[in-house]
Formats: C-alpha cells, structure tokens, sequence
C-alpha cells in the first residue's frame, strides 16, 4: 500500500451506484468487455475509507487465474472530476498514489502522463482507462454518467486473451466496434485521453 496520503476516500459502492455502472459498462462498444467482470467501488466525500479492502481486492485480482472470467476493478470517482482534463487527471493521480506501489507519486504522475496506460500496484501491472461525461459522445471514452470511472484490469487477464500480445487484428476489431456506433478513438491515448478524437 502506498505510504504517501491523499484527501481521497474509496469504498463499496452502495448497490444502485453498482447497477448503474455495471448497466454503462454492459454498453461500451470494445468487443472485450464481456471477456472480464467488474467489482465497483466509489470514491466519494460519503464512502466509507477502506483502503485495505480495496488493497486486499486488487492484490487477489492480479493473481493469474484468480477468477474466471478476470476482475477489473472499477472505481466511480466525484462528479466534480469531470469538470476538465485537468480535473480529471488530478483525480486520477490522486487515486493512483493510494492504490500504487512504491513510489507511489512518481507511478501516479507517469500514469496520467500521454500515452501512459499502464500502473504497478498490490505487486501487479494493471492497464488502466478512464471514462467521463466530459468527453463528448463521439468520444471512445465518453461516459453517459456523471461520476468518472477508473478501470484497472490486471496484466494477466490480456495475457490470457492474447498470449502473443494483441495482434493488429484485435486493435482492428476494437476501433471497428466504436466505429459502428459512430464513436472514434482520441488522437492522443492513455489512462486519461485528450478530449479530441482521431
């Protein structure tokens, strides 16, 4: 666990927060989706603080074949995230140093560099996005509500998909997918994207 605090309190998410989420994220157009589960967990002013809990969770979740299909931990962030990128990303860094290994700032402000998309956290490679209301409906990573979410899916469930690495042809199939529903991939990528797309 991180030693460096932040103002940020992560807890369960209360069970409609949980079918909301889960109900938007049934929606997202990339083919693999249905290839992972999702546990949803809130950072908000009214979640009770657990971050052992949510340590415990993402330290069971990079375990290889601890669950099948994998866990993607997902983490509802404030609405106020959502008011810019630069909100955003400061939201985002500030998750990543609760959850990150050591150096847990340094980790959390490469994550929410470009191009970033990768954090080491509870001894596992998580690939991270992030997906908000401020990006518009066009946008691959737009967000129908209005708290931002944060997706941590452990290293090995993309191993498992693609033991060689994902092949051109997967790429092709995901931007396809958006594709048919009129949304486009930004031009510059990463945990936190730009709002323009390509």
């Amino acid at each position: 666990m991180a030693a460096e605090a932040c103002s940020l309190s992560v807890g369960r998410a209360a069970p409609d927060q949980v079918d909301a989420v889960t109900s938007a994220l049934a929606a997202v157009r990339c083919p693999y989706v249905a290839a992972v589960r999702f546990e949803i967990w809130t950072a908000t002013a009214a979640a009770r603080p657990a971050v052992d809990d949510i340590a415990a969770a993402l330290a069971t979740f990079g375990i290889e074949g601890s669950s099948d299909p994998p866990t993607a931990l997902v983490v509802q962030l404030r609405e106020s995230a959502s008011t810019s990128i630069d909100a955003l990303r400061a939201a985002v860094v500030d998750l990543a140093i609760l959850l990150g290994d050591p150096p847990a700032r340094q980790r959390a402000e490469a994550l929410a560099a470009p191009d970033q998309w990768w954090l080491r956290a509870a001894g596992a490679r998580w690939f991270v996005t992030v997906h908000a209301a401020l990006y518009p409906p066009q946008h691959a990573r737009h967000w129908p509500l209005a708290g931002p979410i944060a997706t941590f899916v452990p290293e090995w469930a993309f191993q498992s998909m693609f033991p060689e690495g994902p092949t051109a042809a997967a790429r092709r199939a995901v931007r396809a997918a958006f594709a048919a529903a009129d949304q486009r991939y930004p031009l510059t990528g990463g945990a936190v994207s730009s709002v323009e797309t390509g």
